[in-house]
């Protein structure tokens, strides 16, 4: 199946090369039952509470969920960040590893796998993506998606997450951009919303 990559702007151009080639990954578990309470779920009102956990180093990733659909920042206080609000429109679960792309073993970027649940004329329909966030001192983001059904996906994401950890990209200014099969219906566009300059 030949293969497009959707983008919903023009990409910047970073030099991923150098930046890659001293890129690693560590992996840590993600399981928001053994993680500090922040907020309290409110089962009669749809929302699923809000937790923060232990990531890599000194990072911290903070998971909150409402309506059935799940939002996940990372930092050292990723609760006010832009990654808190994003999340897909459509109902969707967070994996349980986190990838953190480290590059001279500082973390730069995430890696994360979701669920995205549709109902389709009566059929459910069940969708992967790897989410790529970015992380800056004082924010992270999501930028960018890969279709689990891409070629070699996860070698796609690390490849993705050192090019927007580079020069070029920024939480606030950059567009998300999304790698699917050519064909795949779905509404990746519906993620979001953008960071915006506060």
């Amino acid at each position: 199946m030949r293969r497009a990559a959707v983008t919903c702007a023009a990409m910047l151009l970073a030099s991923p090369a150098t930046f890659a080639a001293e890129s690693a990954s560590v992996f840590t578990p993600f399981n928001i039952a053994s993680c500090q309470e922040v907020d309290a779920a409110n089962p009669d009102e749809g929302y699923g509470g809000s937790v923060l956990c232990d990531g890599h180093a000194e990072l911290k990733i903070f998971w909150s969920g409402r309506d059935n659909r799940n939002s996940v920042a990372f930092g050292k206080q990723p609760q006010s960040h832009c990654a808190a609000k994003q999340t897909f429109s459509q109902f969707n679960t967070a994996g349980e590893k986190l990838e953190w792309r480290l590059h001279n073993d500082i973390p730069v970027a995430t890696i994360l796998r979701w669920t995205v649940t549709r109902d389709i004329d009566g059929k459910i329909d069940k969708k992967e993506w790897l989410a790529v966030a970015r992380l800056e001192q004082q924010n992270s983001c999501v930028l960018a998606l890969i279709d689990s059904a891409w070629p070699n996906a996860s070698d796609k994401a690390r490849k993705v997450a050192d090019e927007i950890a580079g020069e070029g990209f920024g939480c606030v200014g950059s567009t998300l951009r999304t790698f699917a099969n050519e064909g795949t219906d779905v509404d990746v566009e519906a993620f979001g919303p953008a960071c915006q300059a506060e």
